[in-house]
């Protein structure tokens, strides 16, 4: 797990689990980010942000049915606050070819 913190940089040791995955998931680095983000669900359970910021990153490698659940727990947690959720579960339904759930 240090070896991620590494990748920060100088000056962010004050920071949350959820600001350090956010920082990697801006960084380009989506794995680690998600590495962090799921670390932060033991500290700040049930925040939207961070299963956003976890779907984001399964969505830009790929993982779709991973950001599905993700995205889908976002949502239940702050949908009417963050209605582009919506569209981040429908890009990741669109790349499990569960297009009819894309729309929904």
């Amino acid at each position: 797990m240090l070896a991620y913190f590494g990748a920060l940089s100088y000056g962010q040791d004050n920071l949350t689990w959820l600001d350090k995955g956010v920082n990697n998931y801006n960084g380009g680095m989506y794995q680690e980010a998600i590495d962090l983000l799921e670390e932060s669900l033991y500290h700040e359970d049930g925040n939207a942000t961070v299963y956003e910021y976890i779907g984001r990153s399964s969505l830009k490698l790929k993982k779709a049915k991973k950001a599905v659940i993700s995205f889908s727990q976002a949502l239940l947690l702050d949908g009417e606050k963050k209605p582009e959720l919506y569209v981040f579960r429908a890009e990741a339904y669109e790349l499990t070819g569960e297009y009819h759930k894309a729309i929904e």
